[in-house]
């Protein structure tokens, strides 16, 4: 049928069946396409669905308190919190984790997280986990705010930490995995590498900590210290910190600690009115045990126990002085008062030798000084064994090797030579 102008025009039935198509097409289909989605997406149950499937991407269990798609692909969890994947313990709780898929893994990014220090043993364990699985995938994770707690108190406080979890070798003959944490702070580069080596048998681990300049409260790494509970809370360390991770576990430690509980760490035998320090230039340690250790504590006024003092010098040969030999003679005082200490100590499974601050003018070192003046000098024995060590810490032992309870404990922590058949 013809136009006015001799143009085709459409019968009028078909018109309308044309109208009614376009319309369907264009308006009520993708509304009805629309309403379908909105409401599989607020279905009971879709957003824990959801959730666990990221959770179990990135090898975790997840909850949050909202989900959003802020674009196509990338997921948004809200008040998110990390559980374990056994336990279903906290690990970490964080305002906000965006997660979208890459190329063979997962971007993660992420608000302000907090980990209380209760369930650092538990993130210990899940990032073994990771690192002992076999999925060949990259995540690579930024935190814009990372607190470390115990209860209301803050522990570390950190802006701008980097993470990165990936595998070595082929994903079809993986050697290894590893996982790295960068952070730039006022005091330098911290940086925390923890990697698995498949190629030996058994597996290994090893875990290395740089601080930089940055205190590093010794809780955050107890695992990397010996005797890290005896340094007392406030404890704080820099420098160096290696460990492996294998049948017996063993490392070494270089660098500082600072704000050490003095009468914690010496079993009260000395008590300081600031808290002491010990620069360590080496460290090494094996299961329970030092097995070396070069080192000098150090600390301002304070007292220690005179039982300690007098095994210093009948067990160590260390010297006092005129004066605090007239002084001992006179005194009923049980603690000796002292200004500053010094004991550079050096011990293996040979023995050990003590020294005292830089002498001067050939003097020999002192190890306690009041006022100015020594009250006792490192020892003239350059070399000692070291049941001599564990005799002058436990000074109510027998003249042999103590078997107190507390000799056994000191005895247990230092590497003592076998006892002869």
């Amino acid at each position: 049928m013809g136009g006015p102008h001799g143009q085709p025009v459409l019968h009028e039935t078909t018109q309308r069946r044309v109208c009614r198509t376009a319309f369907l097409t264009v308006c009520v289909l993708p509304t009805l396409l629309v309403a379908a989605w909105v409401g599989w997406r607020v279905q009971p149950g879709w957003r824990a669905t959801r959730v666990a499937q990221i959770g179990h991407e990135l090898a975790a269990r997840l909850e949050c308190r909202r989900l959003t798609t802020p674009r196509p692909g990338q997921w948004r969890l809200e008040g998110c919190v990390c559980l374990d994947l056994e336990s279903g313990e906290e690990l970490l709780r964080a305002s906000r984790v965006d997660a979208w898929p890459l190329d063979g893994g997962w971007r993660v990014a992420v608000g302000e997280a907090s980990l209380d220090i209760t369930q650092l043993e538990h993130a210990a364990e899940r990032t073994s986990h990771w690192l002992r699985s076999d999925w060949p995938g990259v995540v690579l994770a930024s935190v814009d705010r990372l607190k470390v707690v115990d209860g209301d108190t803050a522990l570390a406080d950190w802006q701008g930490v980097r993470a990165r979890l990936a595998s070595l070798g082929e994903p079809d003959a993986l050697t290894g995995r590893e996982l790295s944490v960068v952070h730039h702070g006022v005091g330098g580069e911290l940086t925390l590498l923890m990697q698995r080596n498949r190629q030996v048998t058994p597996a290994t681990t090893r875990v290395t900590l740089s601080t930089g300049d940055t205190p590093l409260p010794v809780r955050l790494c107890a695992a990397l210290i010996p005797c890290a509970p005896s340094l007392g809370d406030a404890a704080t360390v820099t420098g160096r910190l290696v460990a492996h991770f294998e049948a017996e576990p063993h490392g070494e430690v270089q660098g500082e600690l600072q704000c050490v509980d003095m009468a914690l760490l010496t079993g009260g035998r000395f008590t300081t009115d600031a808290p002491g320090s010990v620069a360590l230039n080496d460290l090494t340690w094996r299961g329970d045990k030092i097995a070396s250790l070069d080192g000098v504590l150090s600390s301002g006024a304070g007292r220690v126990a005179r039982p300690l003092v007098y095994a210093a010098y009948t067990k160590l040969g260390c010297a006092p002085s005129a004066t605090f030999s007239e002084q001992w003679n006179t005194s009923t005082e049980q603690e000796v008062a002292f200004d500053r200490l010094v004991l550079a100590l050096r011990l293996d499974e040979t023995g050990f030798s003590l020294r005292g601050d830089e002498p001067q003018q050939g003097a020999a070192g002192v190890v306690l000084s009041r006022g100015g003046q020594p009250l006792l000098s490192e020892p003239t024995t350059t070399h000692l064994p070291l049941a001599t060590l564990v005799q002058t810490l436990a000074p109510e032992g027998p003249a042999m090797l103590p078997a107190s309870a507390e000799a056994g404990a000191i005895t247990r922590r230092l590497p003592m030579p076998p006892a002869p058949r």
